[in-house]
């Protein structure tokens, strides 16, 4: 029929054929991964492993029993599994899957073709069954206590987002946790293709990674495997990246497996590799609003030392006297400064007092700062900023700082986060008043720089 496609899924396991083929005809073991969601409840799963035989899988969600059922065509262990396949009554219409794996020295590779997918159907299906491959994945190699996962959602269509990951420039400007920088990845991203980029901690320390990709599909997953700069030694880890929609934007899940147990534990409790996960997601986040929208950027020079110039930005006693628009009064400054920390101020313009603050990302002393910033009530609660224009409601700020001669020179790079369009332009309709802003907060500033 013109309105059916087909489709293929390609997956690579560490694990023999013969495992991986088994799990398809447990019952026990099909429950836990074959079409079972995180909320749902599994309430029926009967298989009988016989051509001509099927299988049935009834799990509740919510108030929705969804059925899945199967009749066998061909069964050869542990090379092919294929059967007709339907959702809902067994009068229902299938569709046929076939499963072929082939063993190889490290495992095996599954090939899953889905004839007679819906048109407009197919990438909905390959994100389903690439899902459950996963969890087959976890199931068969008891995977949970060798992973680490984290996953952070992105106001941003999936194109974007793949684009931020797999374009080698935008790559190395946010790879990494807080306080690395990332060299520029060399190489070519393809199957069996290599990227080799170091990593260089803010003490200058080099640490060399190798990826090698495993699987490509084109915005929705990567793997590969994770090492060294050394290419006779084993890598240290797999990583599996996938980006599904999420509403209109995207969620990014990285997931981490290591070859042991200890191995996994050493990685979260010696290297903090869970928080390390989060802070380079959200420094994606920060690359993704930038490939949303040009940022606005100001660059001014002080004729101050660089340290001194920091600490203005930094610090309440210094705050109190420049912070914010010309003219302002800066009311009751305190500045928490630390990752997760913030600086909660009032501005007062003649009679009128509006609340702000600041929540830090980033914190480089003397070097780099990045926070968000945003109007709040007085209890820090984050609120629409005034005026008749719809202003985005959190922006992305930062902040760099380089020695010029005596002084300090200051780049400031100001964008929106998670903006709807009409306050996107508003944004873009304001540079001129932002560059009034800055340019005039900065000659406070300067005055007084020269007076301290």
């Amino acid at each position: 029929m013109t309105n059916e496609r087909k489709l293929v899924v390609t997956r690579r396991f560490a694990y023999p054929a013969e495992a991986v083929f088994d799990a398809w005809l447990d019952a026990q073991a099909l429950g836990a991964w074959l079409f079972a969601t995180p909320n749902g409840v599994m309430e029926k799963v009967e298989i009988d492993a016989r051509v001509g035989g099927g299988f049935k899988i009834n799990e509740r969600r919510g108030e929705v029993l969804a059925e899945h059922w199967g009749r066998y065509v061909d069964i050869d262990r542990p090379r092919r599994i294929a059967f007709d396949f339907g959702v809902g009554a067994e009068t229902e219409p299938t569709t046929r899957v076939t499963i072929d794996i082939v063993a190889t020295k490290a495992g095996c590779v599954l090939t899953l073709t889905h004839e007679g997918v819906w048109a407009g159907y197919e990438e909905r299906t390959q994100q389903g069954w690439t899902m459950i491959l996963d969890k087959l994945s976890r199931t068969v190699g008891n995977e949970g206590e060798r992973e680490l996962v984290v996953s952070r959602s992105f106001d941003a269509p999936r194109a974007l987002v793949w684009e931020a990951w797999t374009n080698p420039d935008h790559f190395a400007q946010w790879m990494g946790p807080r306080g690395f920088t990332t060299t520029k990845p060399q190489g070519q991203l393809k199957v069996e293709g290599t990227w080799r980029y170091d990593m260089v901690d803010h003490d200058g320390t080099v640490y060399p990674n190798r990826l090698v990709f495993r699987e490509i599909v084109p915005m929705s997953r990567l793997a590969y495997d994770h090492g060294g700069g050394d290419e006779t030694s084993e890598h240290d880890f797999e990583v599996i990246v996938t980006f599904a929609d999420s509403g209109a934007g995207t969620t990014v899940t990285l997931r981490s497996l290591f070859s042991e147990k200890a191995a996994r534990d050493f990685a979260v409790e010696q290297i903090g590799a869970i928080e390390g996960g989060q802070q380079t997601l959200e420094r994606l986040g920060e690359k993704i609003a930038h490939l949303q929208q040009e940022p606005f950027v100001i660059t001014h020079e002080f004729a101050a030392p660089r340290e001194l110039v920091f600490d203005a930005f930094t610090k309440a006693e210094h705050l109190k006297h420049w912070w914010g628009p010309k003219g302002c009064e800066i009311v009751d400054p305190r500045v928490d400064l630390k990752r997760g920390g913030e600086f909660r101020y009032a501005m007062r313009f003649g009679g009128d007092l509006a609340h702000a603050k600041q929540v830090y990302r980033e914190i480089t002393p003397h070097t780099r700062l990045v926070f968000e910033n945003m109007f709040a009530d007085e209890h820090g609660v984050p609120i629409a900023p005034p005026g008749p224009d719809p202003w985005p409601v959190r922006m992305l700020t930062t902040i760099l700082f380089e020695d010029v001669g005596a002084g300090a020179r200051v780049t400031v790079l100001f964008v929106p986060l998670e903006a709807s369009a009409a306050e996107r332009a508003t944004f873009e309709s304001g540079r001129a008043s932002m560059q009034g802003g800055w340019s005039g907060s900065f000659e406070v500033l300067d005055a007084y720089l020269a007076s301290i």
